[in-house]
């Protein structure tokens, strides 16, 4: 079975706005495409926590119109706008294409950023899509970055970005476990949280990996 999605206002939302902690998002299908800025995402902006993603399937591709790695459009994402935790992403899935789109994880308060975990046989980033775990908090008590762990037989990346950032507070790990070889071109390694590979096949084209704190 397919499920499809298109457009910037259609999609899957789980929000918590109080002190009660969002619902999770479950989803199993043979394909899932979100395309033209579809998205699926949980948030919190009280007290309460986001929910978790869980997604499981053959395929997933996601296309959009991401600017900069936005979170908002054409993506995967959890986000916490205050005091809660942002929800944890699990995605395993045989082939993972991103298109533009992204899968990624916000924090903008005091609230944690949650974990990204990828399991696939292939995962492919092009036209500035990506994976990030971002806090962008503007004060002291900011939440730290959530991490990145990816286990894959290939990566390409052209044009893509695997990435955690911080503002005011720590950044998170990323890592990527491919058992065999690795080739790697243009790789840029920033200052923040660890970032540690263990590759079969690692392609990148003008791609990124790197961690970032400017607090």
């Amino acid at each position: 079975e397919t499920l499809a999605t298109t457009g910037s206002t259609t999609g899957f939302r789980a929000d918590s706005e109080g002190a009660g902690n969002a619902g999770g998002i479950f989803i199993k299908a043979h394909q899932i495409k979100l395309t033209d800025g579809a998205m699926m995402s949980s948030s919190a902006s009280g007290t309460g926590a986001a929910g978790s993603i869980t997604i499981l399937a053959d395929t997933l591709a996601i296309s959009g119109k991401p600017s900069k790695m936005s979170a908002l459009s054409g993506s995967i994402f959890a986000f916490s706008a205050a005091a809660g935790n942002s929800g944890n992403i699990l995605i395993d899935a045989h082939q993972i294409i991103l298109n533009n789109g992204a899968i990624s994880n916000l924090t903008l308060g005091s609230g944690t950023g949650g974990t990204i975990s990828i399991s696939t046989d292939s995962l492919t980033i092009s036209e500035a899509g990506g994976i990030a775990a971002n806090s962008l908090g503007e004060t002291e008590t900011a939440g730290d970055a959530g991490n990145i762990h990816i286990q894959a037989n290939t990566i390409k990346m052209n044009s893509g970005v695997i990435i955690t950032a911080a503002t005011n507070a720590a950044g998170g790990d990323i890592t990527i476990t491919m058992p065999r070889q690795v080739d790697l071109h243009k790789l840029l390694f920033g200052e923040g949280g660890n970032t540690s590979t263990t590759p079969i096949l690692l392609y990148l084209q003008q791609g990124e990996i790197a961690t970032n704190v400017k607090g």
